[in-house]
C-alpha cells in the first residue's frame, strides 16, 4: 500500500490547528468549520483503517517508514496492529464528537463561546498526539517511546491549562 494513511491521520489535526490559529480571532464560525472539516476527514480515514485491517493476517499493517536523519539512525515509523486499530477509530470518533459538542455560535449559547480558535487548536494538537500514540510503537526503542509520551503529556498539560483544569503558568514553572 502506497497511500500514507496513518501519517495523514496523525498530522491532519496539527495542520488544522495551525490553520485555525492563523485565522483572525473574530472568525469564530470559520474556525468551527475548519475544525469540523478536519474532524470529518480524520474520522473517515480512521474508519477506513479500521475496516481495511486484515485480521486474518494480523501483525502490523499500513506500515510507513520515513528516514529523518539516517546518519544518526533516526526515523519515523507508523504501523497499526489489531489492538491499535480500534484505538485509532476511537480517537477519530472522540475528536469528531468533541467538535460537535463544542459547537456553538452567537445565537445559540451552547458549546465553546470564549476563544473557540484556541480551544479547537489545542484540542486538535492533543488529538494528533493521541493518534500518534495509537500507532507509533512500531520499531521504536525506549528513548523514542519516552519522547512520544512526553509530547503527549506536554500537549495535555497545555490543554488542561487552557480550559482551566489547573492554575498553571504555561510558559514555565506552574503545575
Amino acid at each position: 500500500m502506497n497511500f500514507p494513511v496513518l501519517s495523514i491521520i496523525t498530522f491532519t489535526p496539527t495542520v488544522a490547528a495551525v490553520i485555525m490559529l492563523l485565522l483572525p480571532a473574530q472568525r469564530k464560525n470559520e474556525t468551527r468549520a475548519v475544525a469540523l472539516a478536519a474532524a470529518i476527514f480524520a474520522l473517515i480515514l480512521s474508519f477506513w483503517v479500521y475496516f481495511h485491517y486484515d485480521q486474518a493476517a494480523g501483525g502490523y499493517q499500513f506500515i510507513e517508514k520515513y528516514n529523518w536523519l539516517p546518519a544518526l539512525g533516526i526515523s519515523l515509523q507508523f504501523g497499526v496492529d489489531g489492538i491499535s486499530t480500534p484505538l485509532v477509530l476511537l480517537t477519530g470518533v472522540v475528536m469528531f464528537t468533541g467538535v460537535l459538542i463544542s459547537w456553538g455560535d452567537e445565537r445559540v449559547m451552547a458549546g465553546i463561546q470564549d476563544r473557540p480558535r484556541e480551544f479547537f487548536a489545542f484540542l486538535f494538537i492533543l488529538a494528533s498526539g493521541v493518534f500518534g500514540v495509537a500507532h507509533r510503537n512500531l520499531g521504536l526503542g525506549g528513548d523514542a517511546r519516552i519522547c512520544c509520551d512526553e509530547v503527549d503529556l506536554v500537549s495535555f498539560h497545555w490543554f488542561r491549562c487552557f480550559i482551566g483544569w489547573c492554575d498553571c503558568d504555561v510558559l514555565g514553572s506552574g503545575t
